[in-house]
């Protein structure tokens, strides 16, 4: 263990020199204290775009910001424009019940 051991109040003890300070004017500083300019944008990866725009409903933020420049490379682009429309399937469970309907009423006037 280490030990502490106190000074008798007899002992003299060494006089440091006093601490000096100088006296500086303050520097305004009109961006953020750490000297870094923020910016306007902010940058990204695909990925979490994707997902920040599946998770929520962004018919209003279209509305308001459907002028703003939208900075993309030329392959993601093509990928976007290259990629298949997703619209479900409304055709299927129509047909089902419209040929139950018409053989129903096929039936009603051959029998």
């Amino acid at each position: 263990m280490d030990d502490i051991f106190f000074p008798d109040e007899s002992e003299e003890t060494t006089v440091e020199p006093p601490v000096e300070f100088e006296r500086a004017a303050i520097e305004k500083n009109d961006g953020h204290p750490s000297g870094v300019d923020a910016s306007n944008y902010v940058k990204v990866t695909f990925g979490r775009f994707v997902a920040l725009v599946a998770n929520h409903s962004f018919v209003e933020v279209v509305e308001r910001n459907e002028d703003e420049e939208v900075i993309l490379s030329t392959n993601l682009l093509t990928d976007l424009a290259n990629a298949r429309r997703f619209s479900p399937n409304t055709k299927g469970p129509v047909m089902i019940v419209g040929g139950i309907v018409f053989g129903i009423l096929l039936g009603y006037f051959l029998f």
